[in-house]
């Protein structure tokens, strides 16, 4: 009898508030808290719950009775996660992480970030084949050849990458591809030097809210390739901070604005809608103390840059976004560098392109190339010489 006097007081009720929470939510197609659009009805509830897998779950789990009710109450806790977007990942302690590109030639974000094998044993040698014909090249016309992987930044601060996104226990995608070359190429280890880094350096090597370097991990990197140039080239000198003017300034990517849509900005800035950036973040930028000796001229593909005063060595670099953040040290350090950026913003014929640029080597007279691709367009490297 109790059972049945506890079913109407308590559990009628309760089933016709739930039921008027669900008529509350019923028509709402948009999940402002998540950034997201929710599941639509299915055209034909009965086929979708006979016979396919998903829908008619999807739609039911995203207008649960007072959802966003419910929501607001887990994002406002202070204890609730910031799931971010389809393109940005929000981490842990505010960091922005990139979750997919609009481009197809990058490869799969977090199916990198997770250790996967994205290439098949016949692309890998593929790789492997064209990095020893570009040696090749190289060797042929007196060219030494230094090759850098930059690893994105979720890879290097992956303790503040959300914790629900696990990775598999197998090495990164970059050190599947560097066990098979052979020892004659030389590859500039950076992923490693850079997790290392970030554990013990209190200035950030990568911005908080980008996906790149800062001048910080730039320079870094900048270091570790020049200890294996100066093992071919000991009078060459690396530069020291104290070439530097060094000075704190806040976030490089002005303006601060708020855009509609996610996404990226700028030079590759990460952005959430009703999200500003933070302008108390600051980071160290460097500027050569002899700048005004060094001439620069480029475009959004090309930068060349004359220094009377550098060690006379002519440089060309193959590389994408990260190469333009090592230009300005190596413009310092050496008399010519020629700095070819193979996936240049809002152009076209996207590509490493590698005979063209032999062309313009032989051209400058060029003593070293450094190829630098990120771990992210390690596809470009499957067809490089078209």
């Amino acid at each position: 009898m109790k059972r049945i006097w506890h079913f109407l007081f308590v559990c009628i009720p309760m089933i016709v508030f739930l039921f008027m929470g669900f008529r509350l939510e019923i028509d709402q197609t948009t999940g402002a808290l998540e950034r997201r659009t929710l599941a639509a009805k299915p055209e034909n509830v009965l086929k979708a719950i006979l016979f396919e897998d998903g829908p008619f779950e999807n739609y039911i789990s995203d207008h649960l009775p007072f959802r966003d009710k419910l929501l607001a109450l887990y994002f406002g806790s202070g204890l609730s996660f910031d799931f971010g977007t389809d393109k940005i990942l929000v981490g842990r302690k505010k960091f922005l992480f990139a979750k997919s590109h609009d481009t197809t030639h990058n490869l799969p974000i977090l199916d990198s970030y997770q250790n996967k094998i994205l290439f098949s044993p016949d692309k890998h040698q593929k790789i492997v084949d064209n990095l020893i014909k570009i040696k090749k090249l190289c060797d042929e016309n007196h060219i030494r050849l230094y090759i850098l992987f930059p690893p994105g930044k979720d890879r290097v601060y992956f303790r503040y990458m959300p914790s629900y996104i696990l990775r598999e226990n197998r090495p990164s995608p970059v050190k599947q591809l560097v066990a098979l070359l052979p020892p004659e190429i030389t590859v500039v280890p950076i992923e490693d030097l850079l997790i290392q880094k970030s554990l013990s350096s209190p200035d950030l090597l990568y911005y908080k809210q980008d996906t790149h370097w800062t001048e910080d991990g730039a320079f870094l990197v900048y270091e570790q390739l020049m200890t294996y140039i100066r093992q071919d080239f000991p009078a060459v000198k690396t530069l020291a901070k104290d070439d530097f003017d060094v000075e704190k300034r806040s976030d490089v990517f002005e303006p601060y604005n708020n855009p509609k849509t996610a996404g990226f900005w700028g030079k590759g800035s990460l952005n959430l809608p009703g999200r500003h950036y933070d302008k108390s973040l600051t980071y160290n930028h460097y500027t050569y103390r002899d700048i005004t000796n060094i001439k620069t001229e480029g475009d959004v593909r090309y930068s060349i840059s004359v220094y009377p005063r550098g060690y006379p060595l002519k440089i060309y670099m193959i590389g994408d976004s990260y190469a333009s953040y090592l230009h300005p040290y190596l413009r310092a350090t050496f008399q010519y560098v020629h700095t070819y950026r193979f996936n240049p913003k809002g152009e076209g014929n996207w590509g490493i392109h590698f005979d063209d640029c032999l062309k313009e080597m032989q051209a400058d007279g060029s003593d070293i190339l450094i190829l630098s691709i990120s771990d992210m367009k390690l596809k470009d490297l499957l067809e490089p010489f078209q």
